[in-house]
Formats: C-alpha cells, sequence, structure tokens
C-alpha cells in the first residue's frame, strides 16, 4: 500500500487506535516473540549477508593434537564446537614416540568452529586442510588449554559492532543517543531549520518513522530516525499500526532510534583523531573528507510514556527485522552501500583503502553513502500535518540536503539544491560567514583554497565541471541523476524545480526509443515499464549505492558495474540476477521488498523475467508455469556437483543444493564387482570408499516440507592420479597450480574468452589505477 491512509472509514480509523490504546496499555513483558531464525531452506533471508568471510571454508581439515615437548606423555580430551551447537569430543594419548595425534573432521558449509585441547601436558594445536596447509595454530609455548577459535563471521559478530564505533568515537563520547545529539550540535540549530519528516517505511523496514535532520555550514549533516514498531498483535508487526504509533506519539511502540552523521569526525582538526592531537589515532591530513557514521539505540530501557533519549543506549548489534541480530554498521552498509572488511589483527577497525589510491585511509570509513527518499514507498497519515501532501515539501528538503553530499556535483546542482547549508540560504558566496562560498564547502579539500581544490592542482572551477572522484571510488552518477529527474519540470530552466516528486521518472539510458545512428542499441521494448515496475521499486535504493569497481559512465568496462544506471548495465548481469532472485531467492534483498516483489497481484516476477530470459541461454531460462506465472523460490533443489575424475576415498558435494530439509544418497550404477560404501550420506558431503576403478553414478534426493528433488553426478575413480599425472590428481592441486592458470593466456577455441588474453591481463592493478576486484591477484602474482 503506498500514499494516504484517506478512505479508510470511521469505523476502522476508530477501531485501529482502540487496538493502539489496547497495546499501548500493555507491559513490554506482553510482546510476541519475532523469529529471530534463518533457516536454510527458506528464501528471503533478509539482510544476511551474501558473503560473510566465514571464519573456515567447507571441506575436510585434520587437527593435530601435539606435545609441545618431543617425549611428553599424557592423555588428552580434544573438544570440537561447531556453529550449529554441536559438538565432538575426542579423546587420546602421546607416547614417548608419538607425540602428534591426528583427527579429521568435515564442514559441510562455510561456518565458525572452536577447538580445544584439554592437557595436563604442555601442548599445542594445528589446523590443516585437505592439501597440508596449516589454516590455524594455538597454545605452541603455552600452558593450560590450547584453542582454536574461528568467528562464524568477520563481520557479523558483537566485536565487530565495538571495534567499528571505537574507531568513529574514539573519546567514547556518544553512547546515548542524547549525548549523540548534544555533541552533534541539535540544540544550537534553530527550530525551524530542523527538518522533520513523518512517514511509514513500506519498501525496507516497515516501521512507522520520526526523522530529524540538521546541517551545519560546514556541509555537515546529520539524522536520527526514531523507529515505531508494534509488536504486540501476531502478525501485526509490519502494517499501518507502526504509521498510528508514530503519528499519536504512542512511546510503547518506540523500540529504538538510529542516527547518521555525515562529518570529519573524530578525524578534523580539533578532534580526537585530528592531526593536531597527540593520540594515537591522530592522522596528518588537515582536511580530511567527510564521511557517513552510523548509530543505533535502545529504547526499551527508557521511558514508556515521554521521550527520553538519555536512556536510549548505543548498541554493538542490532536485531532491525525480526531475524536475529546484525553488528554494525552492517545492518546499514548491506543498503546504504560501501564494504565490510575483517578487523585487524589486533582486533581494530581498518580502514577503506581497498586497492591502490581508492580508499582514504581512514578508519571507521566503509564507504557508505546516504539514501533518498522515495516519496512511493511511504505512507502517509490522513490528517495534518502528516499528509502526503504536507510531508512532501518537507521530503524533498531533506531529499536536496542528502544530495548535496554526494561527490561531482555541478555548479547548477549546488546552487538549486544545497543553500539550506548556509548560515543565510539567501547568501551563498558568504555561506559560512567567514567568506566560503558554498560551492567551495561542497567541492573542495579546503574550502578557503580553490586554487588547488582537489587537492591535485586542479581548481574549483575545473573540479566542478570534471568531478572530484577518482577510478575506484563511488562517482554518485545514478544517484544524481535520479534526484534531479524526480524534481525537474521539463519547461523549466534549472533543476529542482519541480515541487513534487515525479514517480514516473525513467533516465534516458532506460529509455526505449528507435535505433539512431549515435544510438544503435537503444533499450529494447518494455525497458521504461521494467524500470518502473521492477528495477526503480526493487533494486534502485541499494545498487545506486553500489558500482565502486568500475567507476563513472565514461569508465572502461562500463557495462558490468553494478549499479543498474542504465538497461545494458542491469541486462548484462542477466545471469547473476535469475541465480539471485530465481534460484537463490536472496534478492530483494531487504525482507519488506521481497515479500511485495512476489506479492500474487504483482507482476514485476514475470516482467523481469521476460526480459531476462531474452538474453538468458535455451538451457538457463526462467519456467513460467499454466497461468503465465513464476513461481516463487523455496523448493528443494537437488545439486550433486559437478562429475569428475578423482581418487578415493571422496567426498561428494551436495551443498550447493537449494532449500533442503533432508539429505539422502545412493549408489545408482557402479563398475562389477565394485565393494563401495558410502558413509554419512544423509549429510551434504558423504564419504565415498573403494578400491574398485571405474565409473560411479550417485543420486541426491533432497527434500523439504514433503516436496523432494533429485540429481545425479557421474564419479570415475582413478586411483592411479597423482600431482604429476594429467589429469592431476585434484585433491592435490594448490594455489600455485590455480595461479598458473590465471596467468597463462587462454585459447578463444577451447575457453569462453574472446580473446587469447590471460585472466591477470585484466585483473591487475594498472599505475594509478584501481584493482579489478573479482579474481583476488594482481600482475605482480606472475613473479610470486
Amino acid at each position: 500500500m503506498t500514499g494516504n491512509l484517506s478512505g479508510r472509514t470511521v469505523l476502522t480509523t476508530l477501531l485501529t487506535l482502540s487496538i493502539l490504546f489496547l497495546v499501548a496499555s500493555c507491559s513490554r513483558d506482553g510482546d510476541v516473540e519475532i523469529d529471530e531464525s534463518i533457516q536454510l531452506n527458506q528464501p528471503d533471508s533478509f539482510a544476511a549477508f551474501l558473503n560473510p568471510l566465514a571464519g573456515l571454508a567447507s571441506g575436510d581439515y585434520v587437527i593435530e593434537a601435539n606435545t609441545d615437548a618431543s617425549g611428553d606423555t599424557g592423555s588428552f580430551t580434544l573438544s570440537v564446537t561447531y556453529d550449529d551447537g554441536s559438538e565432538e569430543e575426542f579423546t587420546g594419548s602421546w607416547t614417548a614416540t608419538t607425540g602428534t595425534r591426528n583427527f579429521d573432521i568435515t564442514l559441510y558449509s562455510a561456518a565458525g568452529i572452536t577447538i580445544r585441547l584439554t592437557s595436563s601436558v604442555e601442548n599445542n594445536l594445528r589446523l590443516l586442510n585437505s592439501n597440508g596447509f596449516v589454516v590455524a595454530t594455538a597454545g605452541a609455548v603455552a600452558t593450560g588449554d590450547s584453542v582454536i577459535s574461528l568467528e562464524s563471521s568477520r563481520i557479523d559478530s558483537a566485536a565487530y559492532g565495538a571495534a567499528y564505533y571505537a574507531a568513529i568515537d574514539p573519546a567514547n563520547a556518544k553512547d546515548t543517543l542524547e549525548k549523540w545529539k548534544v555533541a552533534n550540535g541539535f540544540y544550537d540549530v534553530a527550530a525551524d531549520r530542523i527538518i522533520q519528516p513523518r512517514f511509514r517505511d513500506i519498501k525496507d523496514l516497515g516501521y512507522g518513522r520520526g526523522m530529524r535532520m540538521w546541517s551545519k555550514s560546514d556541509g555537515s549533516l546529520y539524522f536520527f530516525v526514531e523507529n515505531f514498531q508494534v509488536r504486540t498483535l501476531p502478525g501485526e508487526a509490519y502494517t499501518t499500526l507502526n504509521l498510528e504509533a508514530l503519528l499519536t506519539d504512542a512511546r510503547r511502540h518506540h523500540f529504538g532510534s538510529n542516527a547518521i552523521e555525515f562529518s570529519t569526525y573524530p578525524y578534523g582538526p580539533g578532534e580526537p583523531c585530528g592531526f593536531d592531537s597527540t593520540d594515537a589515532c591522530r592522522i596528518d591530513d588537515p582536511n580530511p573528507p567527510k564521511f557517513n557514521k552510523f548509530y543505533t539505540f535502545d529504547a526499551t530501557l527508557g521511558s514508556q510514556k515521554v521521550e527520553d533519549h538519555e536512556n536510549e543506549i548505543r548498541l554493538d548489534e542490532v536485531n532491525l527485522d525480526g531475524r536475529g541480530n546484525k553488528a554494525m554498521p552492517g545492518a546499514c552498509v548491506y543498503c546504504h552501500g560501501g564494504t565490510l572488511m575483517p578487523l585487524r589483527a589486533d582486533g581494530t577497525f581498518r580502514d577503506n583503502t581497498l586497492n591502490g589510491a581508492a580508499g582514504n585511509g581512514i578508519n571507521g570509513d566503509v564507504n557508505a553513502k546516504l539514501q533518498l527518499l522515495e516519496v512511493p514507498s511511504l505512507e502517509y497519515g490522513d490528517y495534518s500535518p502528516y499528509t502526503k501532501a504536507e510531508q512532501e515539501p518537507i521530503i524533498k528538503q531533506m531529499n536536496q540536503a542528502i544530495y548535496c553530499t554526494y561527490p561531482n556535483l555541478s555548479a547548477a546542482g549546488i546552487q538549486a539544491a544545497c543553500a539550506q547549508f548556509c548560515v543565510d540560504p539567501s547568501d551563498t558566496t558568504n555561506c559560512d560567514g567567514d567568506g566560503n562560498s558554498l560551492e567551495a564547502i561542497l567541492t573542495c579539500k579546503n574550502s578557503a583554497d580553490t586554487v588547488d581544490c582537489d587537492g591535485q592542482g586542479n581548481n574549483l572551477a575545473a573540479v566542478l565541471v570534471n568531478g572530484n572522484t577518482i577510478r575506484g571510488q563511488w562517482t554518485g552518477d545514478f544517484a544524481r541523476a535520479m534526484s534531479e529527474g524526480w524534481y525537474d519540470d521539463p519547461n523549466v530552466a534549472g533543476l529542482f524545480d519541480r515541487a513534487t516528486y515525479n514517480d514516473k521518472f525513467v533516465p534516458p539510458e532506460w529509455r526505449h526509443a528507435a535505433p539512431t545512428i549515435i544510438n544503435p542499441n537503444p533499450p529494447p521494448p518494455g525497458s521504461d515499464q521494467l524500470f518502473l515496475e521492477v528495477v526503480q521499486p526493487a533494486c534502485f535504493v541499494c545498487h545506486s549505492r553500489r558500482g565502486t569497481d568500475l567507476g563513472s559512465n565514461t569508465s572502461l568496462g562500463v557495462n558490468k558495474d553494478i549499479d543498474f544506471s542504465s538497461y545494458e548495465r542491469f541486462i548484462n548481469h542477466a545471469d547473476q540476477i535469475k541465480q539471485y532472485v530465481y534460484d537463490r531467492g536472496v534478492m530483494p534483498l531487504s525482507l519488506r521488498g521481497y515479500d511485495t516483489f512476489w506479492d500474487e497481484n504483482n507482476d514485476a516476477p514475470e516482467i523481469l523475467a521476460a526480459h531476462l530470459n531474452g538474453v538468458l541461454a535455451a538451457d538457463n531460462q526462467i519456467p513460467f508455469n499454466a497461468i503465465n506465472k513464476v513461481v516463487e523460490p523455496g523448493a528443494p533443489v537437488a545439486d550433486a556437483g559437478p562429475d569428475r575424475t578423482s581418487t578415493s576415498p571422496l567426498r561428494l558435494f551436495g551443498s550447493n543444493s537449494r532449500y533442503i530439509g533432508s539429505y539422502q544418497w545412493s549408489i545408482s550404477s557402479e563398475p562389477a564387482g565394485s565393494d563401495a560404501v558410502l558413509t554419512e550420506a544423509t549429510t551434504p558431503r558423504p564419504l565415498l570408499t573403494t578400491s574398485v576403478e571405474g565409473d560411479y553414478e550417485f543420486t541426491l534426493t533432497a527434500s523439504f516440507d514433503g516436496q523432494q528433488s533429485t540429481d545425479s553426478v557421474r564419479i570415475k575413480i582413478d586411483n592411479g592420479l597423482t600431482d604429476l599425472s594429467v589429469p592431476q590428481n585434484p585433491k592435490t592441486i594448490t594455489f600455485d597450480d590455480i595461479r598458473l592458470v590465471l596467468s597463462t593466456d587462454q585459447n578463444p577455441i577451447n575457453s569462453s574468452e574472446s580473446d587469447a588474453r590471460s585472466c591477470d591481463d585484466c585483473h591487475q592493478q594498472a599505475a594509478g589505477g584501481a584493482l579489478l576486484r573479482g579474481c583476488p591477484f594482481t600482475g605482480v602474482m606472475r613473479n610470486l
């Protein structure tokens, strides 16, 4: 539902308010529990990281339990704890001639693990992968238990959130919402310069959201939002009741707040980590960049009757979707853009310098961006001052301020949208009262130096024309184009000259047109509809904040960028889109967006599938059923892995199966006289043992919720394979072998390459450029 609540009857209004009164009278102990689990067999695992950087990859491992000193004897206990809560325990002993004991384990999916070796004998642990490489060690030259602990995710733990806050708030001066407001000048701002929209967000979180935004004349921008959610009624956690709770200020349902600040803090002059500081976090740059910082606060500990920001405590983890805690800032970054990297070895939050000069070396800056508010994705009140007509001008002003934080702004855009940052909005030539213009403040590294505006020798006028980002950084092209387009009146010269939001705006790169000499391959018929009914509502909000790898519209490799700013950039990812949306069910990544996309009254799945099928291979089409609908993912899909040749023993691989409740493997065919044994046949990776060579076929039957799916795999057992044979024994392949393949020129006749280049001809860091991520290596690997 989008738009006003007009059309409700008086009876419905009274009923809703009565429900709010009743649930407001309940204690917090009466809250309905929200499911916090994410099951492997459900497609909509909202905001779960696609690549959580798990501590350990799936596969076979060997645990070595060792004595520190040769000849030591004694007994020990070895315990292994897995992420799913299961445990294994082994016991053994060392003798005068045997100071090492080995134990085999298998991880069926990437995860974390804790290994503890307990003995009165001084000991140590080693964890090795199937190729014999040491993955982790613990306990050498130490007494007591030896422990190897690899987290389930290096970016989704409370320690990650704590390290993040330590980086962006090293003095711990903002650990409550009230302290955050005071530190950022909330009470110093005139009341009429605080922007305060009220609405329910129906695209993302479904909450009632009361926002407040203010700016400073140095270009800094601050937001906090109070979230309201009625959790007391089963099945009503994401409904219009949340809007009513906000508009009636039912504090009982204010469960938490989020805050964002776009500023130099803590790296500006006079701040904890500024160039003039003596603290360990000090940086050398006297003019550091502004960047976005994210905070979340718990409101359940304070008053249930009045605003109580003093008791809203900062959280390292937050459960925004009812699917369990996620560490800050990950709960925000998945949609605000940016990259989460593992903590440093000492546990501190790292900077954003990924490759070369693309980052800025600022600890805590994850390259996240501010999100524009899309008017059609919000729900409004049906009484003053909360109607859509009254809220739209407020939302426009907020969108203009957000636009002003983007890079590569033009002079026309700055003048049209950003005067609200100035001390006197009517005087943009002396915006900050110190003689600096609005353009200089929002564009230059040092607003007082317009001669060397970008720190690279380019003056303000040149930067306003050519931009102030380098390759590898987010350019903001698509987000700027959309915000300008939403508020553009084509009949009036200038920008932001439309009073209301244009929800029919389609960027030129998505519009169908007749071929021309300049544009011989325009978007096909229906591309406008695809944008308005699929990409804009389901993809734009997050993808427009991506696209950092390949730069702006003029960069090389433009068609592979993932910001979806053109039909070409979108359709070039047809295979990945099909996999993420229709196969794996992980996109749209927002739970509310996912539910809307697959709503039975929404044609978006069919519109998208029709376009994708136009470019997908014949054996990779998205099927339509008898009534011309696409079926939502969720039925079990068995995947028995690739056919291959190997030695025995061998583990089969069914971990790529989807939506599975149980596994059952069986031997479908085998050579005469086979003595094959299949153990652990109800797991994703059973073990095949046989002494008879030849061709085998195995069938995987995967089940969930009364449905079954089967898949088969052919395995040729050849026990004569070695690391020197051709083909090579796959169990002996190392990274050196892979590196050789990546650095060897390909033959277009027998590969997917269109020319004879090697992989690392592209995946390398050119002089002054940024690494094209996708393969974790550079051209220098040829010399390793």
